[in-house]
């Protein structure tokens, strides 16, 4: 069964109120100046492919497409408390564990998107990666509704991760790290929300 107009509105009017503020905190974060960071290193193994710049920036609507895919209210209510709690876990670590990155050169001629990006969103915030956090809670509801979604979600997922690394905005591990925190916060808020009776993931 599909969401009503309403839903859809409240929903966006909830995710709206609760990510606009992290998101928010993730560009003063990145923009503070007066902070020493630590000099972190991408393997030698990473390609440098910045024409996956706009797949990679796409990432950043992840989030809202929970307003319209996950069905269940209560699926939906533990999204964005576990949203709330990763991405308000990895800001902690960036405030308190500041990192930065080197990004190699682009050519003069090289992929506009990226440039455009890169003057906007500096170096830094690196470890972990909080772009994957959205990503990885909407599959991980919408797999709790349906298993059957895995078969689609596991290669988005993945590849999502590898623009996130080929455009050298945080190494593997980094996004290895960013996964574990939303995977350990949609975890909590299962032993806090717990499941009503009679609703259970549909087995593939």
């Amino acid at each position: 069964m599909g969401l009503t107009i309403q839903q859809v509105l409240s929903r966006a009017f909830l995710l709206l109120g609760t990510t606009g503020p992290l998101f928010a905190t993730y560009f003063w974060i990145n923009q503070r100046n007066s902070v020493e960071h630590v000099p972190l290193t991408m393997p030698d193994w990473v390609p440098f492919l910045p024409i996956l710049a706009l797949p990679y920036l796409a990432l950043l609507w992840t989030p809202t497409l929970g307003i319209f895919f996950i069905r269940e209210q209560q699926c939906f209510v533990r999204y964005v408390i576990s949203f709330v709690l990763a991405y308000g876990t990895v800001a902690a670590i960036w405030i308190f564990f500041p990192s930065e990155m080197t990004r190699p050169e682009l050519a003069e001629d090289g992929w506009s998107v990226y440039r455009e990006m890169v003057s906007v969103d500096r170096p830094v915030c690196i470890l972990p990666c909080g772009h994957i956090v959205g990503p990885m809670l909407v599959c991980y509801f919408l797999a709790q509704e349906n298993r059957k979604h895995l078969y689609w979600l596991i290669p988005m997922l993945a590849f999502g991760s590898f623009c996130i690394i080929a455009t050298w905005q945080h190494r593997p591990v980094d996004v290895l790290i960013g996964m574990v925190i939303a995977a350990s916060a949609a975890w909590i808020c299962q032993r806090v929300i717990p499941t009503k009776p009679g609703r259970h993931p549909k087995a593939p």
